[in-house]
């Protein structure tokens, strides 16, 4: 991983693996903070996706349909 290698962390990194250990360290706790917690958390990371995915460059021409 990038962060534990290179002494600065850029956006790439807290785009990627920040929000990777931010879930695998909030989902275990799921149960003790409540199942509404967990569904904000997954609305949260779905929203996120699909931004992503709509912003991609690598987006064929002629693809422009909305999710």
């Amino acid at each position: 991983m990038p962060g534990f290698i290179e002494p600065v962390l850029t956006w790439s990194w807290y785009l990627t693996w920040g929000w990777f250990w931010l879930v695998a360290f909030f989902v275990p706790l799921a149960p003790y903070l409540g199942l509404p917690v967990l569904g904000v958390w997954i609305t949260t990371l779905v929203i996120a996706a699909r931004w992503v995915w709509r912003k991609r460059p690598w987006r064929p021409r002629g693809d422009e349909r909305e999710i």
